[in-house]
């Protein structure tokens, strides 16, 4: 494409990271003529998001509850009002019950900033009593921006990428920082069981698959082993609608696949594989004592769906004291973050 359209011409070096800058680098350099200057990719990702994180105002956000639960489900059918702040329409029953909820800030501490509300997807929690109700509505802000200079509350934090696989790295300080963990449980292997499973050939398409499924079709939830005894479930501490068991109900099945359909396997998997990474960097937030999670990464891409359920599952795991964080502009920061970096590391 580059070569068709001359585009090239003008090039002689470009900076790059990640595998294809090692894999394509002499093919580059002998087609086009552009010599690859390849770059350490955690580090331009650390120094991007320094640069997003101190210069870019109201880009991280997270999710939170309102107080107040489920709302019911005519509600949907009613008038909806546009937020003057963001031009995203908002129930009237959602804005008006914005009084019940916090706002928060990066460093946790109460803010006043408007928030904007998201129809939140169905999930595995859903008991079959609330069937008449949709789930809790849940609001979505802009947290305050990070600070240039460090101190006692900018550092550590945990930065999660999500791509192929998953990379977990705290980062201490400007340029300062070093890969903790990681799993080989990330978005590829969504996606390729997803293809496996799935007639779908599009991630976007996936997506739009899963928003439309039921994994309590799949799911093993508390209540399927416990029932709904009060007192059994508060000797155990847990809900009947949290997941004891992904694709838990199938295994007593005659025909695991009967009466399921490809919209609810997208579903469980995307749930399965979010709360996966979700407690392993939850778990590494807890060793290393930092109350803010930012989660990056291509998986994360339109995906709200998994943006809700890290949200939802680290502030219930933690009692609200560690917020998983995303940046407003998905579809595209996991690149410029890498050519932002390079740009300050050639500086």
């Amino acid at each position: 494409l580059m070569r068709c359209h001359n585009l090239h011409l003008n090039i002689r070096e470009m900076g790059a990271t990640g595998g294809g800058a090692h894999k394509y680098a002499d093919t580059w350099e002998e087609t086009l003529g552009i010599e690859m200057i390849k770059q350490e990719e955690l580090l331009c990702l650390v120094v991007g998001m320094q640069f997003v994180l101190s210069d870019v105002i109201g880009e991280c956000y997270t999710f939170k509850p309102c107080i107040g639960g489920m709302v019911d489900s005519s509600h949907l059918n009613r008038s909806r009002k546009t937020n003057s702040n963001n031009n995203d329409t908002v129930p009237e029953e959602a804005s008006a019950a914005s009084s019940d909820c916090n706002s928060v800030s990066d460093s946790g501490s109460i803010g006043s900033e408007s928030s904007v509300f998201l129809d939140a997807p169905s999930t595995a929690r859903r008991s079959k009593s609330m069937a008449s109700k949709v789930d809790e509505w849940w609001w979505s802000r802009k947290v305050k921006r990070d600070m240039v200079v460090p101190d006692s509350s900018t550092y550590p934090y945990l930065l999660v990428t999500i791509g192929t696989g998953v990379s977990i790295l705290r980062v201490d300080g400007p340029r300062q920082y070093e890969r903790i963990s990681g799993s080989s449980i990330g978005g590829g292997t969504y996606w390729g069981l997803c293809r496996l499973l799935t007639d779908v050939e599009k991630f976007e398409d996936v997506l739009d698959l899963a928003s439309r499924g039921n994994p309590t079709k799949c799911d093993m939830m508390v209540g399927d082993i416990y029932g709904d005894n009060p007192e059994a479930l508060s000797k155990l501490g847990l809900p009947s609608n949290i997941v004891a068991s992904s694709f838990g109900k199938l295994v007593a099945k005659q025909d695991p696949a009967s009466g399921l359909k490809q919209e609810d396997l997208a579903r469980v998997l995307l749930l399965m594989i979010t709360n996966n990474i979700g407690q392993v960097a939850y778990l590494n937030a807890q060793l290393h004592n930092t109350s803010r999670i930012y989660f990056v990464g291509n998986f994360l891409r339109h995906n709200k769906m998994s943006q809700w359920c890290l949200s939802s599952s680290i502030h219930d795991w933690s009692k609200g004291e560690i917020y998983a964080l995303f940046l407003d502009e998905s579809q595209w920061v996991a690149s410029i973050l890498v050519e932002i970096g390079f740009i300050r590391l050639s500086n």
